[in-house]
């Protein structure tokens, strides 16, 4: 399902079963104040918890690009467990590193749910953001794919 717009969903309530519920509604509530518009939770790989969060950007009705910033967020019994991140420019004439950047280091890379990793994490995304990599931030790793037209960003924490 695709959501449109600047608007956030409705707040959904999260299961109270899941331990660390402030995490997963902070990283929720981080992602609806960025625009993105927050769908579940539903049950995912696993039986875990996952919500969808999307904003379509499509600067304007004149111009031909459409960069779609799209999150799963993952939970299970013990807490986060993931969080996916794409910037997906593959409806753009040319990807722009600039939106990419803007997204996975600014906003993921500087959710709040992070602590005080998050700004050597943001810095982390942005510096290898051209060829990509892996790295661990404990109990956060971080695999991030080579910019090009569709680049991904995942957090797993470690449960």
């Amino acid at each position: 399902m695709l959501l449109a717009g600047c608007g956030a969903a409705p707040a959904l309530p999260i299961p109270s079963s899941i331990p660390i519920v402030g995490q997963v509604t902070d990283m929720i509530n981080w992602l609806r104040d960025h625009t993105l518009a927050c769908d579940g939770p539903a049950i995912g790989d696993n039986s875990k918890l996952q919500w969808t969060c999307q904003h379509d950007d499509d600067f304007g009705a004149a111009a031909p690009d459409k960069t779609v910033y799209r999150v799963v967020v993952v939970a299970g019994l013990s807490g986060l467990g993931e969080v996916r991140a794409v910037v997906d420019q593959s409806a753009d004439k040319k990807p722009d590193i600039t939106r990419a950047k803007g997204f996975l280091s600014d906003t993921i890379g500087a959710a709040g749910i992070l602590g005080a990793d998050a700004t050597k994490i943001s810095k982390w995304v942005a510096d290898h953001l051209k060829n990509g990599g892996s790295t661990t931030f404990a109990p956060v790793k971080l695999t991030l794919t080579p910019f090009g037209k569709i680049t991904r960003l995942t957090l797993t924490f470690a449960g």
